[in-house]
C-alpha cells in the first residue's frame, strides 16, 4: 500500500467531497463528523461517477421487536441512476452486492492522505 496526498485538512468542507485522480483511479474523500472516508469514484450499480452526486440524509424506518425504529443516515447518492451509498460504510442498504470500494485515510498533521494499493512492480 502507498499513501498517496489528496489534500490539506483546511480543504475539507462537511460532506462535500474531494475528488484525487491517480493515474486512471479517481476517489473521492469526504469529512463527516470529524472523521475522513475515500471510496473509488466508481458506483458498482453501472458505473457511474458515485462521488460526483449528491449528499443527503435519508430517514430509514426497521422493525425492531414490533415498533417501527426511525433513524437517519447519510447517503452518497450515484448521479447517474440515483443508487445510494451509506457515507461511513459505502454500502447499499439492501443489496450486499452494491458496495463503493473503500480506501484507509491517514490524517498527517495538516495533510489528508488516502492509503492506495500499488500496482505493478513499485
Amino acid at each position: 500500500m502507498t499513501l498517496v496526498k489528496v489534500a490539506k485538512v483546511a480543504q475539507f468542507k462537511e460532506l462535500e467531497p474531494i475528488i484525487a485522480e491517480f493515474g486512471e483511479l479517481s476517489v473521492g474523500v469526504y469529512k463527516f463528523n470529524d472523521k475522513y472516508y475515500a471510496y473509488r469514484n466508481w458506483c458498482p450499480h453501472q458505473g457511474g461517477p458515485a462521488c460526483e452526486g449528491k449528499v443527503r440524509n435519508v430517514v430509514e424506518y426497521e422493525l425492531d421487536q414490533g415498533s417501527v425504529k426511525t433513524m437517519t443516515r447519510t447517503k452518497i447518492f450515484c448521479p447517474w441512476h440515483g443508487v445510494a451509498y451509506d457515507v461511513t460504510t459505502g454500502a447499499h442498504k439492501t443489496n450486499k452486492k452494491l458496495r463503493l470500494l473503500s480506501f484507509k485515510v491517514v490524517v498527517d498533521n495538516e495533510d489528508v492522505l488516502v492509503d492506495l494499493p500499488r500496482v505493478g512492480n513499485a
